[in-house]
């Protein structure tokens, strides 16, 4: 997991290394040997060094512990160092750091950042919007080096000016500072419904379903299906949607699955995933014919051979396959590498172990094989790698069988946005890339190119879904932080509890009013680590407000729980100024419904 924090001692040394390397090796396409030595040393200037790491703002970047780059904001306010080191140049570190600086700026009243950015670097700070001011030459060790003044205009995106306007993220404010969602007044649905509140907008969810349905169709002719990764969102509204828009879904439960059923989704285009599948739902998925069947391991290989063979039917399956990549996301969403308790891995044989039982096995057809390494995964290449490995696999299977497998299902994973630190890729641009790959291999392999499945889930109902509380107590301690605790928390929303994770936050009541500060907002469990986020900038928060996390669609109704005994809040769609509610919330009799 990415983690951003101020310099330590401890870092000095570490950081000096990482600007010695990425300056002779990221920069060595645009300068000379002795440019680059004049430029960093191999023996450092301490004074100069020492100088820099106590700036007004250091900010150090961290990947599952270990330094991967840095950037600064100095005395005169001027956007300074930013370095990434080279095996993590692309994976998002270098936007984190440079989004974390412009916040400190404008904290300091900061609007307009300038920066001295390398050949190398104008690029990248041109497409974060810096422009050139001049170009200028700049002596170094008796060394000249091109470089370029840019400036940034700075605004909070969350600032915005009265009236209709549209945000980055496709937020609107109504004349009267109000957040609209889907064309509806956030703060009137919370005197409609109550809060906690979940709210879906349709026209997202459906325009995300569309976007990789079109993908599918330009890239690989049509010949393949996206699955909706029903896990991140279920309910019968969404596979209702996804029916309408003609892709198939993934489900990971007999529950899921039998939420599918009740809107007679079409099981040709289910998948039916899980790594530990119970008898009960194994006959399940083989009774309602689902299309395919991803297994697991070999004892449930070995396990639905026998019960396809007593009713009667053929189990179409994959297998899911350990490709052995890491996608760099928390440890906890990585599913890919050897070390998790998903898939066959390649490296052990296990997973050409699997191919032949499998062939070998009754009442079972292998269509193909299944991976999936991770979740909000911000750049291309993880998947890239991935669609190389897999069809290695798929040539060495032929190779090893004689069987020539039809399916490859790349899984999903796709990040989207969750604050300003996260920069995901167009869906469009994964599509094209991967889609190369698999080509160039099946012509260079002499294999068909196989019929494509993907799963997408957080990518189509992440940023469709927004979650409204209301604030109860506000209570400072001086010196330390200001927590503004809401009526909801992680029994509606686990994943900041879980994973740390951040997410862009505003007051739907007051949300063109000006960022006065940063807050920890706290949930309303008995549990002191019930956080929905700390260090949050927003307006001084008031007893009654209505609080907004933004993104909230996957992972959050799904996850939640009956903690404390809490009620499940209702969740809502909106489209074109409507709203209705698709998921009742819990009573009170519904907490103990069940008990005996």
């Amino acid at each position: 997991m990415l983690k951003l924090r101020h310099f330590r001692e401890s870092d000095a040394c570490v950081l000096a290394d990482l600007f010695y390397e990425t300056v002779h090796t990221v920069n060595a396409a645009h300068y000379l040997p002795e440019q680059l030595d004049a430029w960093a040393p191999k023996q450092y200037l301490w004074e100069h060094w020492n100088c820099v790491f106590r700036r007004p703002a250091f900010v150090v970047a961290e990947l599952d512990g270990v330094i991967v780059g840095f950037g600064d904001l100095d005395e005169k306010g001027v956007f300074d160092h930013l370095f990434v080191h080279k095996d993590y140049q692309g994976r998002g570190v270098a936007s984190a750091i440079c989004c974390c600086i412009e916040q400190l700026a404008l904290r300091q009243g900061i609007t307009n950042l300038k920066t001295e950015a390398s050949i190398t670097a104008k690029p990248f700070f041109e497409k974060r919007g810096y422009h050139v001011i001049t170009e200028q030459k700049k002596p170094c060790r008796g060394q000249i080096f091109l470089n370029y003044l840019m400036e940034k205009a700075l605004t909070d995106k969350r600032l915005m000016e009265k009236g209709n306007r549209t945000m980055d993220r496709k937020i609107q404010i109504s004349n009267d500072g109000h957040l609209m969602l889907g064309g509806v007044d956030a703060v009137s649905l919370t005197k409609e419904y109550q809060t906690p509140l979940y709210v879906m907008e349709e026209d997202v969810i459906r325009s995300a379903m569309q976007s990789y349905r079109n993908s599918m169709q330009e890239f690989y002719g049509g010949k393949g299906l996206v699955c909706y990764a029903s896990k991140a969102f279920s309910c019968k509204e969404i596979y209702r949607i996804a029916k309408d828009e003609q892709i198939g879904i993934d489900v990971v439960s007999g529950g899921e699955l039998y939420t599918a059923l009740c809107v007679d989704f079409p099981m040709d285009k289910v998948c039916f995933h899980g790594n530990n599948k119970t008898p009960e739902e194994l006959r399940m998925a083989l009774q309602n014919n689902v299309g395919r069947i991803i297994v697991d391991n070999l004892t449930e290989l070995s396990l639905l051979s026998n019960i396809a063979r007593e009713m009667g039917k053929t189990a179409r399956i994959l297998l899911r396959v350990k490709p052995g990549v890491d996608a760099h996301t928390h440890s906890f969403i990585r599913t890919g590498q050897i070390d998790s308790k998903f898939g066959l891995a390649l490296e052990t044989g296990e997973a050409m172990e699997a191919v032949k039982a499998s062939l070998q096995a009754e009442n079972v057809e292998l269509l193909g094989l299944h991976c999936h390494i991770g979740s909000q995964i911000l750049d291309v290449e993880p998947f890239v790698h991935t669609a190389e490995i897999m069809m290695d696999f798929l040539s060495n299977i032929k190779k090893a069988t004689g069987a020539v497998l039809t399916d490859l299902n790349l899984g999903g994973g796709f990040g989207i946005r969750y604050t300003d630190e996260d920069t995901p890729v167009p869906y469009h641009e994964y599509m094209k890339e991967v889609s190369v790959m698999v080509k160039r291999k099946a012509t260079e392999l002499e294999l068909p190119q196989p019929f494509i499945l993907i799963e997408p889930g957080r990518s189509i109902v992440g940023e469709a879904g927004t979650t409204l509380y209301t604030v109860g107590s506000v209570k400072k301690i001086p010196g330390i932080r200001t927590y503004v605790a809401v009526d909801g928390g992680m029994c509606d929303n686990p994943r900041y509890a879980l994973y740390q994770s951040k997410y862009d936050m505003l007051l739907a009541n007051r949300a063109n009013a000006p960022i006065t500060g940063t807050f920890t907002v706290a949930g309303k469990c008995c549990e002191s680590g019930d956080l929905l986020g700390e260090n949050v900038p927003l307006p001084q928060p008031e007893t009654g407000d209505i609080l907004v996390v933004l993104s909230t669609g996957a992972y959050n109704y799904s996850m939640a729980s009956h903690y404390n005994r809490n009620q499940t809040p209702p969740v809502v769609m909106v489209k074109n100024g409507k709203s209705r509610v698709i998921i009742r919330g819990d009573s009170l009799e519904d907490i103990v419904r069940n008990d005996v």
